[in-house]
């Protein structure tokens, strides 16, 4: 069965070993995110309405 990924992804020796799998670095990806979403949230967000801001962030 061939592998879903490219060559320089499959671990081949091409690659460096972060990039073997790409779902091992997503959380990293992630947290810096959702952080800048919830720093917008808070700095731009209505006081009045807090459920438009829950909802963006969720």
């Amino acid at each position: 069965m061939a592998s879903r990924w490219p060559a320089p992804l499959r671990g081949d020796g091409l690659s460096p070993s972060a990039c073997e799998d790409p779902d091992a670095w997503a959380p990293y990806a992630a947290i810096p995110l959702l952080a800048l979403v919830v720093l917008h949230d808070l700095r731009h967000g209505d006081p009045e309405r807090p459920w438009h801001g829950a909802m963006v962030i969720s």
